[in-house]
């Protein structure tokens, strides 16, 4: 195997890795928030939501409280599916601040009211705002990209390219911009521009 092979190979191996440690993330993180809507909105019932968020301080608690019941549950959903991920979780991570700040903090760090667990989600969901969803989840199919960058040599590639190679029949050259080929694993000023 040639030093671009092996790179390439390896690059192909890290980037399914990270693509199904983003599908455990979402889908786990996905299924509490859709457990802690559904505990808002079904066992404790959005009116008795909305008395426990008026007697913990949180404001305008008859908006709130509907608001972020169906946040999780919804947001939870679509976290699962990889839906908008990078926007529902970031509206997740806006919850999990405010929850932390009007709720959790008085009660220290440790569960059962401690920031422990509301700071946990924080991070997963500020992680999936960060990288995106993953090529398993809708938006990538939806929108064909995994959100994940790409390690820095391989920039300008697309994914399939990266993990599959070239296509067959095709030339193994890459468009990198207008008129500017290079082969796959050299950028274009090491390996001599073609121009069109």
């Amino acid at each position: 195997m040639t030093t671009t092979a092996t790179t390439t190979a390896r690059t192909a191996t890290t980037l399914q890795r990270v693509d199904l440690a983003l599908t455990i993330l979402r889908v786990i993180i996905g299924v509490i928030f859709i457990a802690h809507g559904y505990q808002k909105i079904f066992m404790f019932t959005l009116p008795g939501t909305t008395g426990a968020f008026t007697q913990m301080g949180v404001p305008l608690p008859a908006l709130a409280a509907p608001a972020i019941a169906f946040l999780e549950l919804l947001g939870g959903a679509a976290l699962i599916a990889g839906l908008g991920t990078r926007i529902v979780a970031a509206l997740l991570s806006l919850n999990m601040l405010g929850a932390i700040a009007l709720v959790h903090l008085k009660a220290g760090f440790f569960n059962p009211n401690g920031v422990e667990f509301p700071l946990a989600l924080l991070a997963a969901t500020a992680a999936l705002v960060l990288t995106g969803a993953g090529a398993s989840a809708l938006d990538a199919r939806l929108l064909g990209s995994s959100g994940v960058a790409a390690p820095a040599g391989h920039l300008g590639r697309s994914a399939e390219h990266r993990l599959t190679g070239p296509a067959p029949g095709s030339s193994g050259l890459i468009r990198r911009g207008r008129g500017q080929l290079s082969s796959p694993g050299r950028e274009p000023e090491h390996d001599g521009v073609l121009r069109t």
